[in-house]
């Protein structure tokens, strides 16, 4: 997430990191062999779908094979909590992840 707000322009600051993300896996040894998972969260609000995860995921080489809950008690218990991105300025509390969705990405066509 690049932070800023939810306009037009941040979102597509934020597809284009994601393409950049996953282009840049594509670079990775590790990532072109075996079975490895990669996992991205998201919350669930218009904002984050808009993104259309997915959709970017397939169009660098990945597909989504597996979403579910993002496991908050998991992450919790070795001290994952929430913040924002802009920094303290905000004087915001962080919005919560209880409902965010874990998605799961494999490499199409694993060599």
């Amino acid at each position: 997430h690049v932070g800023g707000g939810s306009m037009e322009e941040d979102k597509d600051r934020n597809v284009q990191l994601l393409k950049d993300f996953f282009n840049s896996l594509l670079k990775c040894k590790v990532i072109l062999t075996g079975k490895t998972e990669i996992h991205v969260t998201l919350r669930n609000t218009i904002f984050y779908k808009s993104w259309n995860l997915c959709q970017i995921a397939l169009e660098n080489g990945f597909s989504c094979t597996n979403t579910q809950a993002f496991p908050l008690n998991t992450f919790s218990e070795f001290g994952y909590i929430p913040i924002r991105t802009k920094g303290a300025t905000q004087k915001r509390t962080a919005p919560s992840s209880r409902d965010s969705t874990l998605y799961v990405f494999h490499r199409i066509n694993n060599p």
